[in-house]
């Protein structure tokens, strides 16, 4: 399995996408003015009390205010509003200096916690989405490459994915030797055979963010971020680099920069992975994300076969179904296998696209309850690298597999379907064999008025598709004497086509191109 991340960045915006054996499985967009994110410390004021939901709404210096439930508290949030207190007056102390008190009752309210006006800080659970502001959590994480740092914690773990219990016994001496009091931790998977000087590196900058945060916030009274989390690009790196990694593209020298500082950090050895991208071409077009995009966020995801899903959103849930294509006599090996390609697939779309809340599959129906237990255990497989809380229900009596997934940021949805310039959205347009004719009828003029120089024209893949399909180049050779090179460009709608010299000068036309 090979990895590859493509950073394309653009004035107003950085999209970064991860592939997985050239397979597109996430896609982020960073917008290059936000001023939040999730994993963000902010400080802010209680701006008004929601006792019938035991919630307030916090004031953290953003649009709207932001949400904090009773629940999201933590138990360790009478230390932390503690500590906070009185790192705001000014009496900052070092954590491990600190003495902790005893755990919140998780029974109790809200009200008796939190009033209007009381200052906190919090960290950001999930970014504002829709009309509702961010979400907010007093249980604060801070997230390394080799461990996750929890103040006011005690506790040391090793990520269930490190099964040798010799390794995990390593490790866990490891960090015990140099965690300080008052810090809890977990091992990521990450850190499997690494060295103690470089787990107590990754301590070390997490400990040493969390107090430069508190050290400055004495007297502060505007409510506002005191620790950012990472940019998205160097978040992907730190959770997911490895040896699988071959190829990490940037089409911007400064952020391509920004990369090789922050590998010589975590991995010196990937640096060697970074390649400055140049080519005049949009990065994502020449390496094949744009095409994978217009294949995943539209309407209809393309399935090996024929077959395909159909991705529908409504108020209350996604509803995804899983159609043959047309075909009516498949036979029960062939469903069976069309329904584990949809739940390979199913799997990816949902990670791609961070699709939220309930989300209904409709398989094929295999009349089988052993097919469809063998199909519930491979989508549950297929669902385990997304890192969103989910859960994969068993199906039911009609065959529908429901599945819940926990999304923090916005849904990524991309506009695949185009405003037509052909019919004004008024759902016609010229048939195929007619815009072929059209195209052909200009062929004299331009091969004409271009004696002697070759041909390039540009389609769209289906009028593109037509032509090869029906040798037209060879009946224009017949004709013409002349041979014209076809090229389909898939960023071109559909009645949209281009003439130009094999040279790369357009070819501009007496008759409106309408």
């Amino acid at each position: 399995m090979n990895f590859e991340l493509i950073i394309k960045v653009r004035p107003q915006e950085i999209r970064i996408a991860l592939l997985e054996d050239k397979k597109l499985v996430e896609l982020h967009t960073e917008k290059r003015s936000s001023t939040f994110a999730v994993g963000d410390l902010f400080f802010g004021k209680v701006k008004r009390m929601a006792s019938d939901l035991n919630a307030v709404f916090v004031d953290i210096g953003l649009e709207r205010d932001a949400f904090l439930h009773y629940h999201d508290l933590g138990p360790s949030f009478p230390s932390l509003n503690e500590y906070s207190l009185k790192s705001l007056k000014g009496q900052y102390q070092k954590l491990e200096n600190f003495t902790l008190l005893p755990s919140m009752d998780k029974h109790g309210k809200i009200d008796d916690v939190l009033q209007v006006g009381s200052s906190v800080i919090l960290q950001m659970l999930k970014e504002p989405i829709s009309s509702k502001g961010a979400r907010l959590s007093g249980e604060i994480t801070l997230a390394g490459r080799y461990v996750v740092l929890m103040p006011f914690g005690k506790d040391i773990s090793v990520s269930s994915k490190i099964k040798d219990d010799k390794e995990r016994n390593r490790l866990r001496n490891i960090v015990k030797g140099l965690v300080p009091k008052n810090y809890g931790v977990i091992i990521r998977t990450v850190a499997k055979g690494v060295k103690t000087q470089v787990i107590q590196e990754d301590l070390k900058q997490l400990i040493a963010n969390w107090e430069k945060a508190f050290s400055s916030v004495r007297n502060k009274k505007k409510p506002e971020k005191i620790l950012a989390e990472l940019e998205q690009y160097s978040i992907l790196l730190r959770d997911s680099l490895n040896d699988n990694y071959t190829s990490i593209y940037v089409d911007d020298e400064h952020v391509r920069d920004e990369v090789l500082t922050y590998l010589d950090q975590i991995a010196p050895d990937k640096k060697n992975l970074v390649k400055l991208y140049q080519d005049p071409l949009d990065i994502f077009e020449h390496l094949g994300v744009s095409k994978q995009i217009r294949g995943a966020f539209g309407r209809y995801v393309p399935l090996p076969n024929g077959a395909y899903l159909v991705v529908e959103h409504t108020e209350a849930m996604h509803v995804i179904d899983v159609n043959t294509g047309g075909k009516k006599s498949l036979g029960p090996d062939l469903i069976y296998q069309t329904n584990l390609n949809a739940a390979k697939e199913v799997a990816r779309v949902l990670r791609l696209r961070d699709m939220g809340g309930l989300v209904v599959v409709d398989f094929i129906d295999m009349h089988s309850p052993e097919k469809n237990k063998a199909l519930h255990h491979f989508l549950t497989d297929c669902m385990k690298p997304d890192k969103a809380q989910h859960k994969v229900l068993t199906p039911s009596s009609f065959g529908l597999i429901e599945i819940t997934r926990q999304r923090t940021k916005p849904e990524t949805d991309i506009r695949t379907a185009e405003h037509c310039p052909e019919c004004s959205d008024k759902g016609e347009i010229p048939a195929s064999i007619l815009l072929a004719n059209k195209i052909e009828s200009l062929l004299d003029d331009v091969l004409a008025k271009h004696e002697g120089r070759r041909l390039l024209l540009t389609l769209h893949p289906f009028i593109y598709s037509y032509f090869k399909h029906n040798n037209a180049q060879w009946h224009w050779l017949w004709k013409y004497k002349k041979w014209v090179t076809l090229m389909q460009d898939h960023g071109f709608y559909l009645s949209r086509y281009l003439f130009q010299e094999v040279s790369g000068t357009r070819i501009e036309l007496e008759k409106p191109d309408e």
